[in-house]
């Protein structure tokens, strides 16, 4: 019996996520209901659940999947579908399908890191879609969920990733304490959120200014500036801008709207357009154009800035971020051979 590629799967879902976030797009300044939830979970849920199933694969190895390994990350990506297109239809059984989806992303990454050593970061790769889990089991209105979702998968999934490529890729311990301090923050979040207080969006925001200081990109002063780091710089740094934006915003009490573009278009929207450059060719391998000009990201933190003030402007600078970025990295052909899914190259 043949298996089946974790990049197979993953693509799947990526292109589901993204027909989700462009029709959210399309639909924002009409239908803010249906906007909300499918960039709720299109860009919260699908899209890093998608990109972390093949990241976490790589981990491991790039082999084909059998049994129980193949189908822990197809349940992930079908059920976590399933949720979004339920969600959509205003059926309270998504919450029930996410949580399947985000258990069987549970069990993937658990088979992919079983068998490490105790120096190896196994807590913190788990972490995220147990957040995600623990994040569902509150009754609150979809846009708590969504801002939970945000914060405690997508964000600390961010973390993680990030944390975990720059040490491998520039020789920092992964398995350092300070390292999980970030993740830390996450956690108690997720407790104040989990226990109904009042605090637990600051706290999650902590958890996100507190990454940057464990970064480490003043380390990056001593290896070859290649375009391809300067851009990871660049968004890192447009990243942390709308953290701060996040953290005035719930300083000034404007409100969950806000707050909740601030993370999507800031900190994961950023991200994405980090990640997604770098890692989807060898997902869906093909080559893309490598122009790595700081506009994408630059727009979408402007975006972030401009949502409290301007609906319309705001969608307008999201739209041109998106088409800026598809043009710097138009495809141009397809990927031969393998890479680290690591590489910044």
């Amino acid at each position: 019996m043949g298996g089946i590629r974790l990049s197979w799967i993953s693509t799947c879902g990526i292109i589901a996520s993204l027909i989700a976030v462009s029709s959210g797009i399309a639909l924002a300044p009409a239908r803010a209901g249906i906007h909300m939830r499918l960039l709720g979970l299109g860009a919260g849920l699908l899209f890093p659940l998608s990109m972390y199933i093949v990241f976490t694969g790589s981990l491991r190895g790039g082999y084909t999947r059998r049994g129980v390994e193949a189908l822990a990350p197809i349940l992930a990506v079908c059920l976590s579908i399933a949720g979004l297109a339920l969600s959509i239809a205003g059926h309270g059984l998504w919450r029930l399908l996410v949580f399947a989806g985000l258990a069987s992303l549970l069990l993937h990454v658990y088979l992919q890191v079983r068998g490490w050593g105790r120096r190896e970061p196994r807590p913190p790769l788990l972490y995220p879609p147990i957040a995600g889990m623990l994040a569902l089991l509150a009754r609150e209105p979809f846009t708590v969920y969504a801002l939970a979702i945000g914060l405690f998968f997508s964000s600390s999934m961010i973390i993680v990733v990030s944390l975990l490529t720059l040490s491998r890729n520039y020789g920092t311990d992964p398995g350092r304490p300070r390292a999980y301090t970030p993740l830390a923050l996450n956690v108690a979040g997720l407790a104040l959120y989990l226990s109904g207080s009042q605090y637990w969006v600051p706290a999650a925001a902590l958890s996100l200014l507190a990454y940057y200081a464990f970064l480490g990109l003043h380390r990056l002063g001593r290896v070859k500036p290649i375009p391809a780091l300067r851009y990871m710089v660049a968004s890192h740094i447009l990243s942390l801008a709308t953290v701060a934006g996040l953290l005035a915003s719930i300083h000034a009490g404007l409100g969950i709207i806000p707050v909740i573009h601030f993370i999507y278009m800031g900190f994961i929207g950023i991200h994405i357009l980090l990640h997604a450059p770098l890692m989807i060719p060898q997902v869906a391998r093909i080559r893309l154009a490598k122009n790595y000009g700081p506009a994408p990201p630059l727009l979408m933190a402007s975006a972030s800035y401009a949502r409290p003030f301007h609906e319309h402007l705001s969608l307008l600078l999201v739209v041109l971020s998106l088409i800026t970025l598809l043009i710097q990295f138009r495809p141009i052909g397809l990927v031969k051979g393998r890479r680290s899914w690591l590489s910044l190259g």
